[in-house]
């Protein structure tokens, strides 16, 4: 659980953390995945 809370402050949602992703911005949604990401420790990041 502290990995997936490091994750969420990394990306500045800590204050948004408690909301569904539904409920978020386009550019929060992203960050919010990007969370999710670094939270698995994925080797690959894609970009757009």
């Amino acid at each position: 659980m502290r990995k997936v809370e490091e994750a969420i402050a990394l990306v500045g949602l800590k204050p948004l953390a408690h909301r569904l992703v539904d409920s978020l911005s386009g550019g929060e949604r992203q960050r919010a995945w990007i969370a999710m990401l670094v939270a698995q420790d994925s080797r690959c990041l894609a970009a757009r």
